[in-house]
């Protein structure tokens, strides 16, 4: 799924059909490609929502389209941003689903708390309902999981205690997953893996941030996924390699992170 998202760079919707090929290749599913590049802006939130909306429309109605038939969405997109469509969806056909995010950053500023104006870092508040972006809402706190955040703000912080949100660090993910596996248990299961929860040794992406998570802690959560939940989906977003030995790299450490998607 390509096209503006609020892109401040060209890097991920550079690659973004690329990637979606080499992962079907992998996996051995088919792949359908949907929207082109567009010209990137540094815009403010309200702005870029305007300037994504073409975006933002087309893969909330494809990813309907996709759960009311049946089938289970692999979804690559360019930024963030597109989760602000895409998990409402996944909430309406699926009210007690449990979404887990893995993110380096916390996505959950609002209109009012961010200090930049970044439509990319509002996407679960929009999701939840907290601020209006007209593509729906329906995310609960208590149906959402956190997973190798390390930059939130303080008002991020402050939204996830007050919400008593569930968050695993890397190394709770290491040591002991029963929270998560009760939280999880028998219920349907949305992942969302922003690449940059990625140590950057391991993988090339936009906003990197250091002493993140590796290929076997998405291996454990996943693998802890199929055996006591219902996986219906996940999508994939801010990839962006600069060069071939990047990209190749991060190719092999995301295929290797969803490697028991192939059995």
């Amino acid at each position: 799924m390509n096209g503006f998202s609020g892109d401040r760079t060209p890097h991920g919707m550079d690659v973004c059909h690329s990637l979606s090929q080499a992962l079907s290749e992998y996996l051995n599913i088919e792949v359908e490609y949907h929207g082109e590049p567009r010209p990137t802006a540094d815009l403010r939130w309200d702005n870029a929502l305007v300037e994504s909306h073409e975006m933002l429309s087309k893969a909330s109605s494809l990813i309907k389209s996709i759960l009311y038939e049946g089938d289970k969405p692999i979804l690559i997109t360019p930024r963030c941003a597109t989760a602000i469509a895409t998990l409402p969806q996944v909430m309406n056909k699926f009210p007690e689903c449990v979404v887990i995010y893995f993110d380096a950053h916390g996505d959950l500023n609002t209109p009012k708390t961010s200090i930049t104006g970044y439509l990319g870092g509002m996407p679960v508040t929009a999701a939840m309902g907290i601020w209006d972006s007209g593509f729906g809402s329906g995310v609960k706190a208590d149906q959402f999981v956190h997973i190798g955040g390390r930059d939130f703000d303080n008002c991020e912080v402050d939204f996830l205690n007050e919400r008593n949100i569930l968050v695993l660090s890397k190394e709770q993910v290491e040591r002991d997953l029963s929270v998560l596996e009760s939280l999880i248990e028998n219920k349907p299961v949305f992942m969302h893996i922003d690449v940059d929860v990625f140590d950057p040794s391991e993988f090339a992406a936009e906003y990197t941030v250091n002493d993140g998570i590796f290929r076997q802690h998405i291996q454990t959560v996943l693998a802890s996924v199929q055996e006591n939940a219902i996986l219906v989906g996940l999508e994939i977003t801010e990839f962006s390699p600069k060069t071939n030995e990047e990209r190749e790299s991060s190719y092999a450490a995301l295929f290797d992170s969803l490697k028991s998607l192939c059995s």
